[in-house]
């Protein structure tokens, strides 16, 4: 069976969930120096997986090596 491409069912439509990855570093270059203690750091802990890191805490929400996952697609 041959793959259908799907279309939105009006003309214009954009589909705006583009998945944006900023870089790893953006809150603890571009955040104010009195708010760096909190940033959100992406850490690699001892078995080689990302986790993302807030106000040096890991979070309780993303789960280790999910963080990069398609960060590379296209390199």
């Amino acid at each position: 069976m041959a793959y259908e491409i799907k279309r939105f069912p009006y003309a214009g439509t954009v589909d705006a969930d583009g998945h944006v990855l900023e870089p790893p570093d953006l809150w603890e270059q571009y955040l104010p120096a009195k708010y760096q203690d909190r940033a959100l750091r992406i850490k690699v802990d001892d078995a080689g997986f990302e986790y993302l890191e807030i106000g040096g805490q890991p979070s309780r929400r993303s789960r280790g090596g999910s963080l990069g996952l398609l960060g590379a697609m296209g390199d």
